[in-house]
């Protein structure tokens, strides 16, 4: 089973075993440069020492000639105390040795050369580590060894050897506390982010968490957030898609049912004896296949643009003669005029163009009060086609949803026969489908504004049509 160790835990441990690793180099360098530099200088004042002894020694053997220098030597060394030390005859081949009483165990011989100048050594006399310092006395056989205890020094190091492993104890345990302190810091706000998302994942499409400063936790709240708007907004997206999904099915079925249930019920008549019931529900057979076929339309014209796959084919469009022609065809008896303010032209798809401006038109005529004016206003860098009736207007509540999908004037949908409810949602996929945009002015008269480019952004000039 592998061991799971906490995101705290990890980072403690790591800045523990930085701060204790440092702690120890620190230390170790610290005591190497503590314990050569305390070795050099016993060494230094033992040499002072050794060579202040030599001179003095040398001294003591001329004042007494009548005597052996072994002997002069051993009687001035004898007389100080408090050191270790040897005289050797070095013309003696036997190497006779006079030892201090303190140095009775000294060996025979010891690491010093006697060529010449001041020569030391490090030796152990039981068991305890000594510098032996010696010399040859000027102009005589005679030598003088003196040993400097380095037991003092070995001591006091080792003192400040267990003071700095208590140091790196001391260490250790400040870098547990601090190593647990910054890990909390760490590791709280990814606590944080990882509950956020647990919550987030079950539903709460709000769930955020905090932003503390600036730094890389700082920014991965930030992040998290900013995933969270887009995952929420796309969520809400997708209910509303689904939900309006589910009404579109809703509505279609709706829509569907009554013309079929005329047709139906259209159907018995035409088995009928009586002429005029047979003329009659062969009239309504074809009224609601007329119906039914305008209904696939939209809903197919409304299905490519739901799966992303309506295309312009642009052409330079005069606006003008495109809405006199819309108003010939919907509405060929009734009281509508057209009128050009300025260049009427565009880069559009006449054939979408001509549905809009033809939807707006047929609605005007149909829910609105004559005359109806369509106005084409070319005078700026945009081209607008403006269509009002004479009417009230629109009733305010209708006003949010009228572009949206089977919403007609009047909500028995049964009263507007003919109509499927799609036409200003179509004419307002349209005009975004050429980068434009379809609105309703508030207020009387209803008036409908289409507002084109004269070149929908990123498209290619089109080649002028010739007139039909």
């Amino acid at each position: 089973m592998k061991l799971r160790i906490s995101l705290r835990t990890r980072i403690a441990a790591t800045v523990a075993v930085a701060v204790l690793g440092s702690t120890v180099v620190v230390t170790f360098a610290a005591y190497e440069l503590e314990r050569s530099g305390t070795e050099s200088r016993f060494i230094a004042a033992a040499r002072t020492g050794a060579v202040a002894d030599l001179q003095q020694a040398t001294n003591a053997v001329k004042r007494q000639p009548e005597i052996p220098a072994v002997q002069a030597v051993s009687d001035f060394v004898g007389q100080r105390g408090g050191i270790a030390w040897t005289a050797i005859d070095l013309s003696d081949t036997s190497r006779n040795i006079d030892a201090g009483a303190s140095m009775s165990d000294v060996p025979a011989s010891v690491s010093v050369s006697f060529g010449g100048g001041i020569s030391d050594g490090w030796t152990r006399v039981d068991g305890a580590r000594k510098l032996a310092i010696g010399g040859r006395l000027d102009q005589n056989d005679v030598a003088l060894v003196e040993f400097y205890d380095f037991t003092p020094v070995e001591q006091q190091l080792a003192r400040l050897r267990s003071d700095l492993i208590r140091l790196d104890i001391a260490g250790l345990v400040v870098a547990l506390l601090l190593g647990l302190a910054v890990s909390g810091r760490i590791s709280r706000p990814v606590r944080e982010t990882a509950a956020a998302a647990r919550r987030l994942g079950g539903g709460a499409l709000d769930t955020r968490v905090p932003v503390h400063g600036r730094d890389e936790l700082g920014e991965l709240a930030l992040s998290f957030n900013d995933m969270a708007d887009r995952l929420s907004h796309a969520l809400r997206a997708l209910r509303a898609a689904q939900e309006q999904q589910r009404r579109f099915v809703s509505d279609v079925s709706h829509e569907l049912r009554t013309p079929l249930a005329a047709m139906l019920a259209a159907a018995e008549g035409l088995n009928s004896a009586d002429g005029q019931r047979r003329d009659r529900a062969g009239e309504l057979v074809g009224e609601q296949s007329r119906r039914m076929n305008a209904l696939v339309e939209d809903l197919l014209e409304i299905s490519r643009f739901d799966a992303g796959q309506a295309r312009l084919e642009l052409e330079q469009v005069d606006l003008g003669a495109l809405a006199a022609d819309a108003a010939r065809t919907v509405a060929p008896d009734q009281d509508v005029s057209v009128s050009v303010l300025g260049d009427p032209r565009v880069q559009a798809d006449a054939r979408r163009l001509h549905t809009v401006v033809r939807n707006l038109i047929g609605n005007a005529v149909q829910h609105g009060v004559p005359p109806v004016q369509v106005t084409i206003d070319g005078r700026a860098q945009w081209v607008q086609v403006i269509v009002a009736d004479c009417g009230p207007g629109l009733h305010p509540a209708l006003v949010p949803t009228v572009f949206d999908r089977f919403v007609r004037a009047d909500t028995a949908r049964a009263s507007d026969a003919g109509s499927t409810g799609l036409g200003l949602a179509i004419a307002r996929e349209n005009a975004a489908l050429h980068q434009g945009t379809l609105e309703v002015a508030p207020g009387a008269p209803t008036t409908f504004v289409l507002t084109l480019h004269r070149v929908p952004p990123g498209a290619a000039v089109a080649t002028p049509r010739e007139p039909d």
